[in-house]
């Protein structure tokens, strides 16, 4: 009888490059990406960091531009 108990292995998430980048640059928050990928925000930001991205706060223009 085998009394051992077998704990599960932590899945580590496999991130696309193209997709995180394309997420950055069309304004999703961190907070969206670290639960898209299942990440907390610390690894979040080192993925970012790693990456060599920013996220940068999106604004609206506050003007339209007409011929």
């Amino acid at each position: 009888m085998d009394t051992t108990i077998s704990t599960p292995k932590k899945v580590i998430p496999e991130v696309s490059k193209a997709k995180l980048t394309a997420m950055v640059d069309s304004g999703v928050k961190k907070e969206q990406i670290a639960e898209c990928f299942g990440l907390n925000m610390a690894q979040t930001t080192k993925l970012l960091k790693s990456a060599n991205l920013k996220i940068r706060k999106f604004h609206a223009p506050a003007f339209t531009l007409v011929d």
